[in-house]
């Protein structure tokens, strides 16, 4: 059976304690489970790395239009010394599916950070009802 675990963001704003809690469940929650992030302000400094076959969710992802610019749910804010390719980052994986999340870089993340960005053979992925702002979504397929 699959496992989910389910996230509360923290009040930490650096970034720090967001990022590290959201990789740790997605590094061990194992292919076929599922990371869920409770509505809130998520703050990352790094990117999250989704491994193969996992799933990270939120609750009431934003539209891309005017919700994407002030969304509501799980809402990840990459912080302004945010380091790394992209906010959610997927390296040669398989299967992922990422759903009902917003990314909004309001807090001016540097200019050269991706929303998405994916590298290596990335097969079967899935993202639904998702908002990216403010950053840019890179497909780099090699």
């Amino acid at each position: 059976m699959a496992s989910t675990i389910v996230l509360i963001p923290s009040t930490d704003n650096s970034g720090a304690a967001d990022t590290a809690a959201i990789n740790t469940a997605l590094g061990g929650v194992g292919a076929g489970g599922s990371v869920l992030l409770d509505p809130g302000d998520w703050y990352t400094n790094a990117p999250l790395d989704i491994p193969g076959g996992t799933e990270l969710a939120g609750i009431k992802g934003g539209i891309n239009g005017a919700t994407s610019m002030s969304p509501t749910g799980s809402v990840i804010h990459p912080v302004a010394d945010f380091s790394g390719p992209g906010v959610l980052n997927l390296s040669a994986v398989t299967g992922v599916r990422i759903r009902d999340l917003a990314i909004l870089n309001d807090l001016g993340s540097p200019a050269d950070v991706d929303g998405i960005s994916c590298h290596g053979n990335v097969n079967g992925l899935e993202v639904l009802h998702m908002s990216v702002a403010r950053v840019i979504v890179a497909w780099m397929i090699m």
